[in-house]
């Protein structure tokens, strides 16, 4: 309260705490760049205030949930593929970060089921359809150690292609993605 003369004025004194936040990071299997499952391992770094943090596979969190905070967690992807995960932190005051991301590729591992035909000529330029799952783009196919030619991956369950000259004996087929997992 501040007297001038005959006149009183009254003054509030305020004090104002700002709250910036909390803030941190994510790192996926480590900081890999590339995977084999769709399950990875999220380390989660984060200032000492986080209480809470979301994971989501779009920026938005729609269908998240906030989750007491953790040092390291797991995440299993819709499916393989180019993938981002975001993480979102908050503290005890409800403030929240803006969404952080990671990146990994997820590369299944080829599998191989059935090949058809199953007999072809000693010569090669035999037409074989492989079925399967986890065949990527850019697969190679072998049978035995060579080379099969014309390789089309028609879809991420069928390539077809056409073999390379041969010995008589039955051959094993199979397929190896970029990533060298091989089925």
């Amino acid at each position: 309260v501040v007297v001038e003369g005959a006149k009183t004025t009254a003054t509030n004194m305020i004090v104002m705490f700002t709250d910036t936040g909390v803030s941190g990071t994510l790192f996926i299997n480590n900081g890999a760049t590339t995977g084999i499952s769709r399950t990875v391992d999220v380390q989660l770094q984060y200032t000492p205030d986080a209480t809470a943090y979301q994971l989501s596979e779009t920026s938005d969190f729609v269908g998240s949930s906030w989750i007491p905070i953790v040092a390291s967690t797991t995440y299993t992807f819709s499916d393989f593929g180019t993938k981002r995960l975001y993480v979102k932190y908050a503290n005890s005051n409800g403030l929240a970060t803006s969404p952080m991301y990671a990146d990994i590729v997820l590369y299944p591992t080829p599998v191989v089921t059935s090949v058809t035909p199953d007999t072809g000529a000693l010569a090669g330029n035999t037409a074989i359809t492989i079925a399967g799952t986890g065949f990527s783009a850019g697969a190679k196919v072998k049978l035995d150690s060579t080379d099969c030619n014309s390789i089309s991956i028609v879809s991420s369950t069928q390539i077809t292609c056409t073999t390379a000259t041969h010995a008589a004996a039955s051959s094993t087929v199979s397929v190896t993605n970029i990533d060298v997992l091989t089925g």
